[in-house]
């Protein structure tokens, strides 16, 4: 039994940065995988892709409940999934798909479990309105957050970028009004990438690696990750895919690469989004200030590779 009591709350099928956080947990031996929860579905699509990714390395006993289908108002998004190219016809279960996304969440909570969460903050948002005091002190990583402008060389992406507390910034309020989340900010994570360099690696793994490198590569193409590696020096220049939500896993399982501070920190509303800004007497939050990338992906690649 793993070190760590895992539940993902994820919007896989986006970018590839999810496929590559699921395969790092299942690849983890001190990782024990108790739940997964998707956020902005589209009629359990998501679920379904997580559930691919699972039925490739046999893991079909962990449980994928799919979220609702609307933002954490009520109202509807329009944000796009993967296309059939992504993904493998694999026969998979639905057996779970009538159990409700936020109550498995606040089990995995009331257990102990640390909830990594990669995508919109949606389901910990309706987990807490629905029991309310539920996040307090709770083990949560939020993956996002604007704390800093990146450094040079690198997309001087601003707040607008952040797509995981953007998409849905009222659920983002509600968490960070309940509790003291983990930040794994957009800007340490972006010098963190999938290479071509890594494919050889990923294709010599298991069939959910391969499908990593399959996956990063299309992203890869498909997004012109190449224009934008000529653009700013500062990327790797053989970059696929950014690894936002695979730093947010290795903060939360305590890997040596990834450091962790505590900085005085609110969120506000800023010009172009929310930030987080730094004011005397504001509480301390723990944030990552910085990763160590060839070490991230080494220990990145050793844990995607055994699947």
């Amino acid at each position: 039994m793993g070190r760590y009591r895992v539940h993902l709350d994820t919007d896989i099928g986006g970018d590839a940065d999810d496929l590559c956080a699921l395969a790092m947990l299942l690849g983890s031996p001190d990782v024990d995988l108790v739940a997964i929860t998707t956020c902005i579905e589209q009629g359990g699509q998501r679920a379904d892709m997580a559930r691919t990714a699972l039925a490739l390395g046999g893991w079909a006993d962990i449980p994928v409940i799919p979220g609702r289908d609307t933002l954490f108002d009520g109202s509807a998004h329009d944000f796009q999934l993967q296309d059939s190219r992504y993904w493998p016809a694999v026969p998979i279960e639905r057996a779970l798909a009538g159990r409700d996304a936020t109550e498995v969440l606040a089990q995995s909570i009331a257990s102990g479990a640390c909830v990594i969460a990669i995508g919109p903050l949606i389901n910990l948002a309706l987990a807490e309105r629905n029991h309310p005091g539920l996040l307090r002190g709770a083990n949560i990583v939020a993956m996002g957050g604007h704390v800093e402008m990146p450094g040079a060389g690198l997309p001087q992406w601003g707040p607008a970028m952040n797509f995981n507390f953007e998409a849905d910034a009222p659920a983002a309020r509600v968490v960070f009004g309940a509790c003291d989340p983990l930040i794994v900010p957009m800007h340490v994570c972006m010098p963190v990438a999938v290479r071509e360099e890594h494919l050889e690696r990923l294709g010599a793994g298991g069939p959910l690696s391969r499908l990593v490198g399959s996956q990063c590569q299309l992203h890869g193409r498909g997004n012109d990750m190449a224009g934008l590696a000529a653009a700013c020096p500062g990327l790797p220049h053989d970059i696929l895919n950014f690894q936002w939500d695979p730093v947010a896993c290795g903060a939360a399982l305590g890997w040596d690469c990834v450091r962790i501070e505590e900085r005085p920190l609110a969120l506000v509303d800023g010009d172009g989004g929310m930030v987080f800004v730094s004011r005397a007497g504001d509480p301390a939050r723990r944030v990552v200030t910085a990763v160590d990338a060839d070490a991230f992906n080494e220990e990145w690649l050793a844990c995607v590779s055994r699947v």
